[in-house]
């Protein structure tokens, strides 16, 4: 019994003396994802774009929207560099993107109404371009486009108005365009200015029933009653 006892005690002791087994590996962690410089690759396509070299300037562009699909400048490059090497219909949607956006990105304006064309659907958002890139331009040829797209719907006769007005004032608005600048005029809520440019309308087309009528409602409303007797009468004796 007691060497029994003995032999029991001495082979738990070397039981408990035994070192316990090694721990298993941890996993490597996994390494973090490199932070992509938006700002970075923005500013290689704006150099890129200024220097007409569009493959670099889409890559580098590219990039940067895939990092920030959002950016009003990455688009706006990418559209840019799409529009450069011919890809029109691929540039609409960037240059859409960018177009508004701040900061805005001298040329998108233009590049997209540009590759929206003349039988663009949406001739609001066309004409909006076209003023956007007038306005940035000073280019009056680019104003009466828009003012011709947008006039005669309410929505737009604030901005119908102001491209006629830059228009005028830079010297391209023509005597024909007169009787859209002054229904723009009229939709937007000015009737003094509406009737000058109905008047000089008919200083070029004299006995016009269309353009009577319209003075003559306009002085009603301004309740200028000889004026608009006068016409009236005028529209009567044709």
């Amino acid at each position: 019994r007691a060497l029994l006892l003995a032999t029991a005690l001495l082979t738990g002791g070397v039981a408990r003396a035994q070192p316990p087994p090694p721990a298993a590996p941890t996993a490597a962690a996994a390494p973090a994802e490199a932070t992509v410089d938006v700002a970075g690759l923005v500013a290689q396509a704006k150099e890129a774009v200024a220097s007409k070299k569009w493959a670099e300037a889409k890559k580098a562009a590219e990039e940067a929207v895939k990092a920030d699909s959002s950016n009003p400048e990455a688009n706006g490059y990418l559209g840019l560099a799409m529009k450069g090497l011919g890809k029109t219909k691929n540039a609409v949607k960037p240059l859409d993107k960018s177009f508004g956006g701040k900061p805005a990105v001298p040329g998108v304006a233009r590049a997209l109404a540009e590759a929206l064309g003349d039988k663009a659907k949406d001739k609001t958002k066309l004409g909006r371009a076209w003023l956007a890139a007038a306005r940035e331009d000073k280019d009056g040829v680019a104003a009466l486009k828009a003012g011709k797209l947008m006039a005669g719907t309410p929505q737009t006769a604030s901005q119908a108005y102001a491209a006629f007005e830059l228009a005028e004032k830079e010297g391209k608005l023509t005597d024909e365009d007169v009787p859209a600048y002054a229904a723009a005029a009229e939709a937007d809520k000015k009737p003094a200015e509406a009737r000058k440019l109905y008047e000089k309308a008919l200083e070029k087309k004299a006995g016009d029933r269309a353009l009577l009528l319209k003075v003559a409602q306009l002085a009603v409303a301004a309740n200028d009653l000889p004026a608009a007797e006068a016409k009236l009468g005028e529209l009567l004796a044709k």
